[in-house]
């Protein structure tokens, strides 16, 4: 979720040229718009997930009703949205693309600190990612510096790679995350 208005900076909001301002711009969906494809996950019988991107969308995670709350790596180190979300009660998720380990250490002291209840991903921050970068020993390394912290894998490799995810579910991952796109007019999977 973005609350676009404050997402994005009032300078920028007409910049077309800029490649995610105006892919945010040009797929932008009203609240009540993203409420019909949570209910559809629902109904398939799914867990729900979201990310939030700015405070004002955490609070619309927690009024939808949510399962998961999901940090994205861009996000890892945003502590007014970290400190945003100690009023979501549900189970939290968050991906460590590019945090360095002192990032990590501390943000899980912060979580632990109020007893929140979260796993971290180990994700590479490249779409899609090279099968020769996708650094899955990270899970091993994650694993056993957090012991007690539940470790996934979100899979940014290509959407042909079936074996990136058996393979961190082999380093010990507990949680697995596939990134699922379908191409459209104007938009492609890289």
């Amino acid at each position: 979720y973005r609350n676009l208005p404050n997402f994005i900076h009032p300078n920028f909001r007409t910049r077309t040229d800029l490649k995610y301002v105006n892919r945010f711009l040009s797929t932008k969906l009203a609240w009540d718009e993203f409420l019909v494809l949570k209910s559809h996950i629902k109904s398939a019988g799914f867990y729900s997930a979201c990310t939030p991107f700015d405070e004002f969308s955490v609070d619309m995670v927690i009024e939808h009703d949510f399962d998961i709350l999901k940090i994205a790596s861009a996000s890892f180190g945003d502590w007014p949205l970290l400190e945003a979300t100690q009023v979501w009660a549900g189970p939290t998720v968050l991906s460590t693309a590019g945090a360095s380990i002192a990032d990590i250490d501390r943000v899980v002291t912060f979580l632990q600190n109020r007893e929140k209840n979260f796993a971290l991903m180990h994700c590479v921050a490249a779409y899609p990612t090279p099968d020769n970068q996708l650094q899955l020993n990270r899970i091993s390394v994650l694993r056993e510096r957090y012991p007690d912290v539940p470790i996934g894998y979100s899979t940014h490799e290509d959407p042909n790679n079936l074996i990136a995810g058996p393979m961190a579910l082999a380093k010990g991952a507990v949680i697995l995350e596939r990134h699922v796109g379908d191409e459209a007019e104007g938009h492609t999977l890289n």
